[in-house]
């Protein structure tokens, strides 16, 4: 009869500590875990986006800007103004 009680308070007593981890793991430890992981991946990110794209000098930019993209859009707009898609 002390075995049974024994082993009852046992399996309590690990229900109520698998319990308590399982709270404590959720309130305190699981959420700054995740908070350092998003931080670390994105500035993980942060950092490969700007080692792996070139710098442009802002003159090259503007330039970029003016003479190709302005002729660009200039084309697209009178194609669709002469074909009548926009009026």
């Amino acid at each position: 009869m002390d075995f049974f009680f024994f082993m009852v308070n046992l399996l309590l007593f690990v229900r109520e500590n698998i319990i308590f981890v399982y709270k404590s793991l959720f309130a305190g430890i699981l959420p700054a875990v995740m908070v350092t992981s998003k931080i670390t991946l994105a500035l993980f990110f942060l950092i490969v986006i700007r080692g792996a794209v070139p710098r442009y000098r802002y003159d090259f930019l503007t330039k970029l800007g003016w003479v190709k993209f302005l002729i660009l859009i200039l084309v697209i707009f009178l194609h669709l103004l002469l074909t009548g898609m926009i009026w």
